[in-house]
């Protein structure tokens, strides 16, 4: 939309360049026609045709100056758009990029809690193991000695009903 725009103002500045061309041109020529008629001499009329053709040569020189200057408006124009564009582009793959390290960088950190969650996981099943074994030897050690003391128990009861017969 906007290059259409850019290319409808340089189709109009051409065409301004061309009509004003042509205006004075027009004029140039309705000057030098009136001052024709009025010349007597063949000899001014010559000199009023070089001083036309002349004239002419210099319109046309200046129209291709003209010329030169907007195709080379024209060619900055468009190396600056095309700058534009690859700005535009290179901006646009940098946002990617840090899109992308950005997304990576939190799947890395879910890995780590993840990790981290499956670590404190098993810490707590080896502590829940070790307190189980923990828990059955002193169990064991608790049975060995209420048998003990049972057993004490029962060769003092033995001892004792001994000794009262």
């Amino acid at each position: 939309m906007k290059r259409d725009e850019e290319d409808d103002k340089r189709r109009e500045q051409k065409q301004r360049i061309w009509d004003e061309f042509n205006q004075r041109l027009k004029q140039e020529k309705e000057r030098f026609k009136g001052k024709k008629e009025d010349l007597q001499s063949k000899h001014e009329a010559e000199e009023n045709i070089k001083l036309l053709m002349e004239m002419m040569e210099q319109m046309n020189r200046e129209k291709e100056e003209l010329m030169t200057k907007l195709e080379e408006k024209e060619r900055n124009m468009m190396m600056e758009k095309e700058k534009l564009n690859h700005d535009k582009q290179r901006k646009r793959r940098e946002e990617e990029l840090k899109r992308e390290i950005t997304e990576q960088e939190a799947h890395q950190r879910e890995i780590r809690e993840q990790e981290m969650f499956e670590h404190g996981i098993e810490k707590v099943r080896q502590e829940k193991e070790k307190a189980k074994t923990e828990k059955e030897k002193l169990q064991l050690k608790y049975d060995i000695e209420i048998d003990k003391l049972m057993n004490r128990l029962e060769i003092d009861r033995i001892m004792k009903k001994r000794e009262r017969k």
